[in-house]
C-alpha cells in the first residue's frame, strides 16, 4: 500500500512525474481483487465494448458497414448468432404484447407505405423492423 510518493523518486520520470506528486490518498495494491470484484470489472468491460460497437455503427458510413458485414458474414456461425439474437429480441417486443398491428401504428408504417417507394422503404429501419417482427408473429401463431 501506498500512502505518499516522495518527489525524489519522479523527478527524472519522463514528463508525467506532476501527476504523481499529486496523489495524496491511499492506494491499494491491485492484486487483491476478489473474484467478485473481476466478475463486475467484466461486466462493464463488456457493457463498454457493446456501447464502444454501437458508437462505432451508429457513425460509420454505410461502405464501412458494409465492408463489416462482410467481415462477419466470413465468421463461421455467425449468422446463426445474428439470426438468434434477432429472434431473442422479437420474443422480447412480442412478449409486450405488441401485435404487427401496434407496431405498425406505433411505427407509422401505413403512412410510410403511401409515402415512400419500395427502394426508400427497403432501407427504411421501422418499416424493416415491422416486417421482421410481423414474418415472426405469423410463423409463431402458425405454430400454435
Amino acid at each position: 500500500m501506498v500512502e505518499s510518493v516522495h518527489s525524489a523518486s519522479v523527478i527524472n520520470g519522463n514528463g508525467g512525474g506532476n501527476r504523481f506528486l499529486r496523489t495524496s490518498k491511499v492506494i491499494e495494491d491491485g492484486d487483491n481483487d476478489s473474484e467478485e470484484d473481476l466478475e463486475d470489472d467484466t461486466e462493464d468491460n463488456s457493457e463498454d465494448e457493446e456501447r464502444g460497437l454501437l458508437d462505432v455503427l451508429k457513425n460509420a458510413s454505410l461502405k464501412n458497414i458494409d465492408d463489416l458485414a462482410d467481415d462477419l458474414s466470413a465468421i463461421p456461425g455467425m449468422a446463426k448468432c445474428i439470426k438468434d439474437e434477432t429472434n431473442e429480441t422479437l420474443k422480447l417486443i412480442a412478449a409486450l404484447k405488441w401485435t404487427p398491428d401496434d407496431m405498425a401504428l406505433k411505427l407509422g408504417i401505413a403512412e410510410k407505405k403511401a409515402t415512400m417507394s419500395k427502394d426508400v422503404l427497403k432501407n427504411d429501419p421501422d418499416y424493416l423492423l415491422w416486417r421482421h417482427y410481423s414474418k415472426f408473429w405469423d410463423a409463431r401463431r402458425a405454430k400454435a
